[in-house]
């Protein structure tokens, strides 16, 4: 999709808005995670001697957003909410076993994962389309119980910070 949206309407930056698991046991849920950086957790072809989250051939180990917006997400503020920024890793997966969620935050120092932040941030970094990632944290990903249950039962709260995050960027920027 991404891909399309940017031969479609060549927009000057992509937003990417969502939800994503905890990895931190300093943050909960409805806090909101803004990308310093995202990783394909995983892209593994360690066989070949590339390490776990490298995706072949290309420039990068992590792809990282627009300086601008990151500093400009540092002016951000949410009533009873942290604003958070760090490593977010994607994969194909819905993480909620709490040893794949220690692996995770501890092999890619991560604090939160979700499952195509990554993607997004692959195709602008090819593009070169500026973009910024934005999850607001909807479960605990293994962590203090059943992930899927918090993850329906916050959704709409998380989505509901993520689309502040993203006002107050536009009002910013």
């Amino acid at each position: 999709h991404t891909q399309y949206i940017i031969d479609k309407y060549m927009p000057d930056c992509i937003v990417n808005v969502g939800v994503a698991g905890n990895l931190s046991k300093y943050n909960t849920f409805g806090d909101v995670v803004i990308a310093t950086d995202l990783v394909q957790h995983d892209m593994d072809v360690v066989a070949f001697g590339i390490p776990l989250g490298q995706v072949p051939r290309m420039d990068v180990f992590a792809f990282q957003p627009s300086e601008l917006f990151l500093k400009v997400a540092n002016l951000i503020k949410i009533p009873d909410a942290k604003i958070i920024l760090g490593r977010i890793v994607s994969g194909d997966q819905f993480i909620c076993d709490v040893t794949k969620a220690t692996f995770l935050a501890d092999h890619f120092n991560a604090v939160a994962c979700e499952m195509e932040g990554a993607a997004v941030a692959h195709v602008c970094h090819v593009n070169n389309v500026p973009f910024l990632i934005v999850r607001a944290l909807s479960d605990m990903a293994g962590h203090e119980g059943d992930a899927v249950h918090s993850y329906t039962t916050l959704i709409d709260m998380a989505a509901s910070r993520s689309s502040e995050v993203v006002r107050q960027l536009l009002n910013l920027v």
